[in-house]
């Protein structure tokens, strides 16, 4: 509502002190801007002449004094107040002042006048006007509640409320007023006033975690302020005790108690009939196992598991009864006992004088099987007669038992016919004994230059004598005859065999050789055969010789032979009119059409063509180096021919023989040989019998007493195990070997090197022989315990294995690898390299190779002095469980090595140069190539030649003499863990390159080199190997950014490279040269190649960005530098996505990808669950054309090893060899197990526990009847006899379940009571031990009286009352008592006739 007001005056605001006034308006202040806002105020001015436009005028502005100001300019019109009014003039110009009032009960908040500013702005804010003196509704606190009336709308002045925090929450601390009350604010306005009080929840704190369970988290966290709450879940196999959520009271306690997870509970599973249930727990995954009590066996599982629901796995098994069939009937005896139940014993007897063959009982086992079979009754046999000798220590009448055998004794000068005593066999004899007159065993007496042929050499069988070729018999019989052992003659005198001599040729047909000489050959040459001369010896021979101008008609020679001289022909010297050859015959120089033979033809040609004649005669054959003739009948002609009716016999020279069959007899008939002439060929050779051994010819293997051919050859090769000691090459010559064949003989064992222990031997050799032992000895503290050990030798190998000596672990602390070498330092020029081990308790430390890419454990890397090094600091590194560890040392010196280090190795003692059992024997080469060593092995390669190469050693190879090197100069071997292993490979030729070998991948000095193999699929990294054939392709890793030097293709070519190694060159935007400037290329808005850091700028103007790159952005991009040189690149855009990879629904297979489109380079990683491991590669990349590299590998269940038990009784029941798989033990009736009785396979693939074993239930030896004993003891032996399967009984010391004894009495004792026993379970025997009472046997009854009983035995104090019959009367005592001694009290008495005394 608008008052106008009539003749009133406007009021001035008044302003703040920081207006100073000048007159009637204030000045304006300096800082006007920051004050009162840079639009506020107009131009300042003094006087109106101040402002230059005409419709302005220099008025007052309020506080921003003297101002230009249009005096037309009007303000808004102002709005009404509710429950107020406005008092102002009718306009607004600018200057004019509105004053603002309240109704009655209302009081004006804010300022009671307004002024129109010179900004055409009201100053000031609007007021409001408020009841006066009554406060409304007290304030809302969080989680508080006051004490005033809910309902009242007003408070009164003065009024106050009191806060408190509602149920479950507190005061956040106590600073503040929890109270309020109603004021006049500055004495206009009713308002509250406070309550200073914040409220917050109460914190029940955590309410911790269950055992076997989890608290489950919500969407806001952990939250335990009232009013939120928690829940509880169990894990599988848990079910949940008390309340599964717990809330935060209002009292800050949570609500009941905490919940527990206790493991599922299965039934209690109820006993089988006939058996019983046992296990030690019934929760979740706890096992019971099932058996059954004596007599019967499980039919079913034998162990089931508690599952996740409370229920048993599988099904309940049962227990059937065991029961053995029937036994059946045995013949000639009996059997005691008739039940077939488990465990029920049989007896078996025979019947009287039979023997008993088999075991005395039967045991029905587990199996529902009888331990031993049924025994057999065999019938005694009858002694029987002897002529010329008799039986021994048996009669006529007596019988002996089956199996027994009698001895016979013959009488003087006879034997046994069969040397063997007979043997009863069920009633008959093996064979019929007779005792013949004694045969002769010994030869005839020998006769100088005779022979004794005989078929026999039995009594009355006869010999004779016959001279051998060339000898004749002279006198005496040459039969003798043997006679009761004894050779004897008919006659007094002995046979004579005397020489016979061929006389003087001149004294013969042959007569005297005209115009030539008969001469007497001899192994020196022929000599003149004198008249004296008159008697020559078998087999000597004569030559014929000519005079000159003469040749010989007729045989050359002739031979004696059993008296007389063959051929019996006389040759003669005829007239030569031409000289002849010398060394040839000529028979018939008149014959020009038969040719003149050879002096040596070849044996294996024809001896001369066919020439047919018309007298029937044969070929002419000749002696040659295979044969000799020997002529039987009929001597050759003059022409060289045989007339026919010849016979002749072909001998073969040393070293040759005939065909099998043939004997080398001759005949000519009607112009031919018959049979044909036979060849001599060269002999075999057998090979000789070795053992341990074959022999190899080629590929085929032949044992000894095969055939080899002459000149063929066999090589000798022994069986594992053994080693030759000789000859290994055989050669057959002529049927002789050239050289013996060794022998194969066990091997020897090298002793290989104990780290941290020595040999308990001195002086140490090398090896030992097999069958020897050593001893050796290890430091405290490590194994084997004690610390002395012992190993064989066995056929090369050290058992039960090398020695070792491993640190003693204790059961918790983790398990070092001392075999774990650590990898070659990044330094290892200006350092000394050596290994310390320890020899005969003491450390020796040896120089090793320092440019190996792994070094052993205790291999220690000394740095050597330099002019920088500290000579307090760490100055060496040791190599332990694979880790460089440093330690504080000394510098060592540049030229010698540090103190107490070998630097050679023959001052090692011999055994110390083989440092590990890993050392490396002497490497076999072949001789196109040479071995040499490094610098710091200069000396020592020959002492490591003999004593083997230590792990580590590297040995150079070069080519040898007149070879060359297809690609360099040498290449490098090294020894690692014994075997040589080649680090690089040089092919030295003398011909052509070697067609085959693998090719090593080394990266060049440069950087930046990436070689990709199409073969593979994927790229190469360092030491990697490829075959022949496979080729690399070479880039660099920046696209433009590199440049490549070299090849940008290789192939593997027998074991080598093809082309020259590539490398990147980096490009430098500075010095560019012909290869261009380098090009920095993004693809959007990302680099693909970025420069090192700090040179980022250098490239700006050499950068190429392809932006939404699309296919049409393919092709060739040029940058030229300013210099002009140019740098290309090719683009060439492509879409490369790989499919899916297919994943089985339900498989144990899980993959992890690098994103959800498989472009080129996405990467795929497999993973197995526990339990399974991967088959396959564990990465597959995609790949350019877009396929994966690898294909999808699967994941198969880990699987425990076998498990092999080592007792006999012991039996492993297995639910399956996976993981979780269980292996429960059980040992036979009679046995207890003795270690752990069930085993889990583990996710590494390895069992649990080690397999227990089984220890046998044993019974102490039984207590012996008195007089008696057990069946197989003597009185020189104390152990007993437990009968096993069949009739075998052994004799032991030591009784188990299961064992039987049988009782026996000695001679003069009967057994009564059971008579035998047998070993139960609870280690007692069944029954007691039998008695052995002494008795008596019937004596007889006197002739002619009679007893009044009559019993096979009587007991100790039983009676024979006699009496006698007819007129015969009783002759001493009439009573016999048996006595304590066996026998009875008085002999047996006699009937005489009355009156005779």
């Amino acid at each position: 509502m608008h008052v106008p007001v009539v003749g009133a005056v406007l009021l001035l605001l008044a302003v703040g002190a920081a207006f100073a006034f000048n007159g009637d308006c204030p000045t304006r202040p300096a800082e006007w801007r920051q004050l009162l806002g840079k639009r506020r105020c107009k131009k300042a001015c003094i006087s109106h002449t101040d402002c230059k436009k005409r419709n302005k005028r220099c008025l007052c502005d309020g506080e921003c004094g003297l101002s230009c100001l249009n005096p037309a300019s009007l303000c808004h019109a102002l709005r009404d107040v509710p429950n107020g009014f406005v008092r102002a003039p009718s306009d607004f110009v600018v200057g004019s002042n509105a004053e603002y009032g309240c109704d009655d009960g209302y009081v004006l908040i804010g300022p009671s006048q307004r002024r129109c500013q010179g900004n055409r702005e009201w100053s000031g804010a609007q007021p409001v006007c408020r009841i006066r003196a009554k406060c409304g509704q007290p304030p809302e606190i969080p989680y508080a509640r006051h004490d005033g009336d809910p309902n009242a709308n007003y408070y009164d002045i003065e009024s106050m409320v009191q806060y408190t925090c509602i149920a479950g929450y507190h005061r956040f601390n106590n600073k503040g007023l929890p109270k309020a009350k109603c004021l006049l604010d500055k004495g206009v306005m009713a308002q509250w006033f406070g309550p200073d009080l914040k409220c917050k929840a109460r914190n029940c704190g955590n309410p911790g975690d269950i055992l076997n369970g989890i608290r489950e988290v919500g969407p806001g966290g952990e939250l335990f302020e009232y009013p939120h709450l928690v829940k509880f879940r169990c894990i599988p196999g848990f079910e949940l005790i008390g309340s599964a959520v717990r809330k935060c009271q209002a009292d800050g306690r949570w609500s009941g108690d905490t919940p527990t997870c206790k493991p599922t509970q299965c039934p209690r599973p109820p006993d089988p009939m006939h058996g019983r249930v046992l296990g030690t727990s019934l929760s979740y995954q706890s096992r019971v196992t099932y058996n059954c009590r004596d007599g019967f066996r499980l039919v079913g599982q034998v162990q089931r598991i508690c599952q996740a629901d409370g229920s048993w796995g599988g099904t309940e098994p049962l227990c059937e009864e065991i029961r053995c069939s029937s036994i059946g009937p045995l013949w000639n005896g009996y059997i005691e006992g008739d039940d077939t139940h488990f465990g029920a014993i049989v007896v078996f007897r025979c019947l009287e004088k039979m023997s008993q063959v088999g075991p005395p009982y039967a045991r029905c086992l587990d199996d529902a099987t009888w331990s031993h079979p049924m025994p057999k009754c065999f019938a005694p046999c009858v002694v029987p007669t002897i002529e010329k000798g008799h039986v021994w220590h048996w009669n006529q009448s007596q019988q002996v038992l089956h199996g027994e055998r009698i001895q016979i004794k013959c009488d003087a000068k006879h034997e046994l016919e069969f040397p063997e005593n007979p043997l009863c066999n069920n009633g008959t004899w093996s064979h019929v004994p007779r005792c013949v007159p004694v045969r002769c065993k010994s030869w005839p007496p020998r006769v100088s230059n005779a022979r004794v042929v005989f078929a026999k050499a039995t009594h009355d069988s006869v010999a004779r004598y016959e001279c051998k070729p060339g000898f004749h018999l002279t006198r005496g019989d040459p039969i003798i005859r043997c006679l009761f052992g004894e050779w004897k003659r008919e006659g007094d005198s002995e046979p004579q065999c005397e020489e016979k001599f061929c006389r003087h040729p001149t004294r013969t047909p042959i007569g005297t050789l005209r115009n030539g000489a008969i001469k007497l050959e001899s192994f020196m040459g022929a000599f003149d055969f004198s008249e004296y001369v008159r008697f020559i010896g078998e087999s000597r021979r004569i030559v014929y010789e000519c005079d000159k101008g003469y040749y010989l008609q007729g045989p050359p020679k002739a031979t004696c032979v059993n008296g007389h001289w063959q051929p019996n022909v006389a040759p003669k010297c005829v007239s030569q009119t031409h000289p002849l050859v010398e060394g040839r015959i000529v028979w018939d120089r008149t014959k020009r059409s038969i040719p003149t033979p050879a002096s040596h033809p070849d044996p294996q040609a024809p001896s001369h063509a066919p020439h047919t004649v018309d007298d029937g005669s044969c070929p002419a054959l000749y002696d040659n180096r295979r044969q000799q003739l020997a002529v039987i009948r009929l001597n050759r002609r003059a022409d060289g021919r045989f007339p026919h009716g010849s016979q002749l016999m072909v001998l073969c020279q040393q070293g040759y023989e005939l065909a099998e069959g043939t004997d080398g007899a001759l005949l000519c008939s009607n112009a031919s040989w018959i049979p044909e002439v036979p060849t001599c060929k060269p002999k075999f050779c057998r090979l000789p019998p070795r053992l341990h051994s074959f022999f190899l010819q080629q590929a085929e293997i032949l044992q000894s007493g095969a055939m080899i051919r002459h000149r063929e050859g066999a090589r000798m090769v022994c069986l594992r195990g053994y080693e030759l000691v000789g000859n290994s090459a055989l050669e057959c010559n002529l049927g002789k070997w050239l050289k013996s064949a060794g022998e194969c003989e066990p091997k020897s064992c090298q002793l290989p090197f104990i780290d941290r222990g020595f040999y308990a031997l001195s002086p140490l050799p090398n090896q030992i022989s097999h069958g020897s032992n050593v001893s050796f000895v290890c430091e405290a503290g490590l194994n084997p315990r004690p610390v002395i050990g012992n190993v064989l030798c066995a056929f090369g190998d050290l058992r039960p294995h090398a020695p070792e000596c491993n640190i003693e672990i204790s059961p918790n602390a983790p398990t070092p690898n001392l075999n774990v070498g650590c990898q070659r330092p990044l330094e290892t020029d200006a350092v000394w390299v050596y290994r310390e081990t320890r020899h005969g308790g003491r450390s020796i430390a040896t120089l090793i190779d320092p440019y190996q890419e792994v070094y052993p454990s205790n291999t220690v890397v000394h740095y050597k002095c330099t002019s920088n090094t500290a000579h307090t600091v760490a100055n060496a590194v040791r190599c332990i469980d694979g880790e460089w560890i440093a330690q504080l040392s000394a510098c060592a010196p540049q030229d010698t090595p540090p103190e107490g280090v070998i630097n050679n190795a023959t001052t090692l003692p011999r055994h110390q140069t083989n440092p590990t059992r890993q050392a490396c024997p002497q490497p076999i080469h072949p001789q196109r190539y040479n071995l040499t060593v490094l610098d710091q092995h200069r000396g020592v390669l020959e002492a490591m030649q003999r004593d083997g190469f230590v792990h580590g050693t590297v040995l150079h190879v070069v080519c040898g003499q007149n070879l060359n090197s297809a690609n360099q100069t040498k290449w490098k071997i090294r020894c690692r863990k014994g075997r040589w292993k080649q680090i690089e490979r040089i092919v030295c030729m003398q011909g052509e390159m070697p067609n085959s070998g693998s090719c090593p991948y080394t990266p060049g000095d440069g950087e930046g080199v990436v070689a990709f193999s199409p073969e593979r699929g994927d790229t190469i990294q360092f030491n990697d190997k490829l075959d022949h054939g496979q080729q690399l392709l070479f880039r660099c890793t920046d696209v433009g950014f590199y440049r490549l030097k070299g090849s940008r293709k290789m192939v593997c070519r027998n074991g080598t490279w093809t082309g020259k190694q590539p490398s990147c060159v980096r490009l430098s935007p500075f010095e560019a040269d012909e290869s261009g400037p380098p090009i920095v290329f993004r693809v959007m808005k990302e680099a693909m190649a970025a420069p090192d850091g700090g040179e980022q700028s250098l490239f700006e103007s050499y950068r190429l960005a392809v932006m939404m790159t699309q296919p049409e952005d393919a092709g060739l991009f040029h940058c030229v530098a300013p210099s002009g040189h140019r740098h290309s690149i090719i683009l060439r855009v492509q879409d490369v996505q790989c499919p899916p990879i297919p994943m089985p629904t339900v498989s144990a297979l899980t993959a992890q990808v690098s994103s959800d489109i498989f472009f080129l380079g996405s990467t795929v990683l497999y993973h197995c669950a526990p339990g399974y491991q991967l088959r396959g590669s564990p990465k597959s990349v995609c790949l350019e054309p877009g396929r994966w590299s690898h294909r999808r590998p699967s994941c198969t269940p880990v699987v425990c090893p076998s498990i092999s038990l080592e007792h006999k009784a012991l039996s492993v029941t297995i639910s399956s060899t996976e993981f979780h798989g269980i292996a429960e033990f059980a040992c036979a009736p009679g046995y207890t197990v003795v270690g752990a009785r069930q085993m889990d396979c583990l996710e590494s693939g390895r069992w649990s526990e080690k397999p227990p074993t089984c220890a046998a239930v044993s019974c102490p030896a039984p207590d012996l009847p008195k007089g008696g004993g057990l069946v197989g003891q003597d009185s020189h032996h104390t152990y007993g006899a437990v009968l096993e399967s069949g009739s075998k009984v052994t004799m032991v010391q030591n009784y188990t379940y299961g064992d039987v004894i049988i009782f026996r009495c000695e001679p003069g004792y009967m057994l009564t009571g059971r008579d035998f026993a047998v070993c139960g379970l609870d280690g007692r025997w069944d029954s007691p031990a039998a008695d052995c009472q002494p008795f008596c046997r019937y004596p007889g009854r006197p002739e002619n009286g009679d007893s009044t009983s009559k019993k096979d035995y009587y007991l100790i104090g039983e009676r024979i009352v006699y009496y006698c019959t007819g007129s015969y009367r009783l002759k001493g005592d009439n009573v016999l008592e048996c006595t304590a001694k066996a026998n009875w009290s008085t002999p047996l008495p006699s009937c005489v006739l009355y009156g005779v005394h």
